[in-house]
């Protein structure tokens, strides 16, 4: 009786070894649910631009000391996101150059909160506008 059900115990192990083939697991998206986007266009009176953002965006002005800068948030709270915009008139290539240093040096004190920052261009030759954007993850 021990043989038959040390002899069974074996057959069963080696018969549940078998080797099935892998299945690939299917792809997967990330689904946010967003709303509709109605856009609202952005008009100050003090900018000398205007552009349009949706309407679940929030504008959170910002005080600043100069009163040539304009600091302001566009805040997402439906995503906790905040984009934050800032227009600084520039008189002169070194006043240039200093805030473009400053925007990099910025980035590299997020650099240890963030696990990557992607950098875009932004280039229409036509109109002379030029920049790059930060996406900081």
């Amino acid at each position: 009786m021990k043989k038959i059900l040390i002899l069974s115990l074996i057959v069963i192990t080696l018969a549940s070894c078998v080797e099935q083939p892998p299945v690939p697991k299917p792809k997967t998206y990330l689904r946010l649910g967003t709303p509709e986007p109605r856009y609202v266009i952005f008009q100050d009176q003090t900018m000398p631009f205007e552009f349009e953002y949706p309407d679940y965006g929030k504008i959170i002005p910002i005080k600043s000391d100069d009163k040539a800068s304009k600091w302001f948030n566009i805040s997402f709270d439906c995503y906790g996101f905040e984009a934050n915009v800032s227009y600084i008139p520039i008189k002169n290539d070194t006043a240039l150059a200093y805030m473009v240093n400053d925007c990099y040096t910025f980035l590299d004190k997020h650099k240890k909160f963030s696990s990557g920052i992607i950098e875009r261009q932004y280039e229409n030759p036509e109109k002379l506008v030029f920049g790059t954007s930060f996406e900081i993850k």
